[in-house]
């Protein structure tokens, strides 16, 4: 009992960072594409990057791969500055 009670904590906080991960069931299926202004700095912090952009006086937030992904890739968070011409290709949020 008392080796039951030292390992279930353990279990419950090892298993914790894979329930917190949201997977790709909560976006559409088909691919979207979208072109507008960049509103704000580009975020390579947290789980996900994330940038907004302005069309058509709509604000949209993005959300890009997690921070290493998008590096590796070549972005930095000053590569595109605010108020430069982006097209955004993804899927959206359900």
């Amino acid at each position: 009992m008392k080796l039951l009670a030292t390992l279930l904590p353990l279990v419950m906080i090892a298993a914790a960072p894979a329930m917190a991960h949201h997977g790709w069931a909560g976006y559409s299926d088909q691919e979207f594409e979208i072109s507008g202004t960049v509103e704000t700095p580009v975020k390579l912090a947290g789980p996900h990057g994330t940038m907004q952009i302005r069309v058509d006086g709509q604000i949209w937030d993005v959300t890009l791969a997690p921070p290493p992904r998008v590096e590796g890739a070549g972005l930095q968070a000053t590569t595109i500055p605010v108020g430069a011409k982006v097209t955004v290709h993804g899927h959206r949020h359900r």
